[in-house]
């Protein structure tokens, strides 16, 4: 797996160049005045808590998902260097097994694409 660290530069944010959530220097400038304009949106990094807390959620999402018989349909950034597409793709194998496969029976992966698809 494949893990990018966002380092903050001057002023406590990334450089577009930077960035792993966005091509698009367009919606990169709109997110940091969001942050601007309202302070209480921000987030700072992952914890180790944070981490530990996710990939434990993400376990208990992959041994429950033969029981989800939710119509699901999985979208996957191509470029993704956030998340582990692999658990995406693992996600899916298991809803198959158990007779309840995502829609397309795969991630619908988005070509090119980074983290924030639907920014």
């Amino acid at each position: 797996m494949k893990i990018t660290l966002l380092v903050p530069v001057s002023g406590g944010r990334c450089r577009f160049g930077m960035n792993a959530l966005t091509h698009s220097r367009q919606r990169y400038q709109r997110n940091l005045r969001f942050y601007a304009d309202e302070p209480q949106l921000r987030v700072g990094g992952p914890t180790w808590h944070w981490v530990r807390e996710g990939i434990l959620a993400g376990e208990q999402v992959l041994a429950g998902a033969s029981d989800d018989t939710t119509p699901t349909l999985l979208i996957q950034a191509e470029e993704e260097r956030v998340v582990d597409n692999r658990t995406h793709d693992r996600f899916c194998e298991i809803r198959a097994a158990a007779g309840y496969p995502c829609e397309g029976g795969k991630p619908l992966v988005i070509k090119g694409a980074y983290h924030e698809i639907l920014f």
